[in-house]
């Protein structure tokens, strides 16, 4: 499991994962603001999972990087 809550929006986000049968992975995610609430379960296999993950850390380097260069300029 995992947990992320901003301590000013009051936003938190929690995701829990576990194997599905032989070559599944379940994960289900939720997601509190103070309005909405969302949640999400897929069921993924190994190398879907991965894929997901890396394309989420590859957006999240992206946007730091695009933050970097507009302070520079």
């Amino acid at each position: 499991m995992a947990r992320v809550q901003e301590v000013r929006s009051g936003e938190w986000t929690c995701i829990y994962t576990r194997e599905s049968g032989k070559e599944r992975f379940e994960v289900l995610i939720v997601s509190i603001d103070s309005t909405d609430a969302v949640l999400m379960k897929m069921q993924l296999t190994p190398g879907a999972l991965r894929k997901w993950v890396d394309e989420i850390v590859k957006r999240g380097r992206d946007s730091r990087e695009e933050a970097r260069q507009a302070e520079v300029n």
